[in-house]
């Protein structure tokens, strides 16, 4: 059925969540939201994609999208260069020294510490989102303390 469009939006974030009452560490990223209504041609607002089940199955595809949008911008802007990681797969800011990185992966290492380093991505996923805290947004100038 036509419908009047999607509505959507991004956020974007500069930290991570806090770990152990502390601001979190520097942790660039953005996050991908679309409302699953619409408003169809007969003027009814309904679900869409099977409420938004179908939306789901491209969750990844989505957030790649984003994430290959603000490396983009990082590009463009301030001549950033990225780089795979060997371990895991995911781009990173080349240059950054993997003692400085390790420093700043605080949230990672609770997560790790509490399920150890084999553990699954769906049980390491869970273990996240038992352990989270409520993020503080910091400002881009704001001062990190621990």
């Amino acid at each position: 059925m036509a419908t009047s469009g999607l509505i959507g939006w991004t956020t974007l974030h500069r930290s991570a969540r806090p770990v152990d009452a502390s601001p979190g560490d520097p942790h660039l990223h953005v996050h991908v939201n679309i409302a699953h209504m619409a408003r169809c041609e007969d003027g009814k607002w309904r679900t869409i994609a099977a409420g938004a089940e179908d939306l789901l199955r491209h969750v990844h595809l989505i957030n790649e999208i984003a994430e290959a949008r603000l490396r983009a911008r990082l590009i463009e802007r301030h001549g950033a260069r990225f780089a795979r990681s060997e371990s895991t797969g995911a781009w990173e800011l080349v240059g950054v020294d993997g003692d400085l990185r390790s420093a700043f992966s605080r949230r990672r290492q609770q997560v790790l510490d509490l399920v150890g380093r084999d553990a699954g991505r769906d049980r390491m996923r869970a273990a996240a989102r038992r352990t989270a805290q409520s993020k503080d947004e910091a400002a881009a100038e704001a001062p990190r303390h621990n």
